[in-house]
């Protein structure tokens, strides 16, 4: 037999949307109903490009979208979205709400990246709003924007809060770095399952060292002398020769 359906429209993000894990979204989402309780079917929705909101840092591709299906309770995955069509199409055997967002959530979710000159080299310090299937994180460090990149910790940084959707502070400290010149460190979070996200790079300048001025001299038995004691030292010694001189030529 025929069922009944009835499709409303909302131009809007769902009021569901499970949040910032999820950065990759459109906003329209379709409530459909049927008078038949029971039944399987093709169902086909079309977005247009201005329903795609891309989030994410680096920036997700429309590719990251999937048809999401709203139960009410719960959000089930569907097959990921035509993305020459803007088309969520699926299988389902339930009619609730559709729409879609990112198909699998960001391990972590970061609040700041920042970069310090210390007296021991640079501190890198991050905050983390959530941390969900995250493993730990790497940091890389490159004398451009551009690179090349190289990775600095040996090991992997761990995660303090892993699957946690509560953040934790960081701090680390590059020791390696030469004295002066400008550095771009990057921050990547390594999921559970090995996927890695490179997050947007910070720069640093380290100031040029400080010319070596007296108070730096070592004294020496050959007669160099240290810094300003050195200085006043020397300085009464000649006083001290020129005073015996006038003396004799009296």
């Amino acid at each position: 037999g025929f069922s009944t359906v009835c499709v409303r429209v909302t131009n809007a993000r769902h009021p569901d949307w499970p949040g910032t894990n999820y950065p990759t979204y459109i906003t329209r989402y379709w409530t459909a109903t049927s008078t038949d309780n029971d039944f399987t079917c093709e169902a086909s929705f079309k977005y247009v490009d201005g329903d795609v909101v891309l989030g994410g840092t680096p920036q997700q591709t429309e590719a990251a979208l999937y048809h999401k299906v709203w139960s009410g309770m719960t959000w089930t995955t569907k097959n990921p979205t035509n993305v020459d069509t803007n088309t969520l199409s699926s299988v389902v055997n339930s009619f609730s709400d559709h729409t879609a967002f990112s198909g699998s959530p960001l391990a972590v979710t970061l609040a700041s990246f920042t970069a310090q000159v210390a007296p021991e080299g640079v501190t890198l310090a991050w905050e983390t709003v959530s941390e969900l299937d995250n493993a730990g994180f790497n940091v890389y460090r490159a004398e451009s924007e551009a690179g090349p990149w190289v990775r600095l910790n040996e090991a992997l940084i761990p995660a303090a809060a892993p699957g946690s959707s509560e953040g934790r502070a960081y701090t680390w400290t590059d020791a390696t770095v030469q004295p002066s010149g400008a550095y771009w460190y990057a921050l990547e979070d390594v999921a559970v399952d090995g996927t890695t996200t490179r997050h947007a790079p910070v720069a640093v300048t380290l100031p040029e060292p400080n010319a070596i001025g007296l108070g730096s001299f070592i004294a020496t038995p050959g007669g160099a002398f240290a810094g300003a004691s050195g200085l006043f030292g020397l300085a009464a010694l000649v006083l001290t020769a020129l005073v015996g001189v006038i003396r004799r030529q009296r």
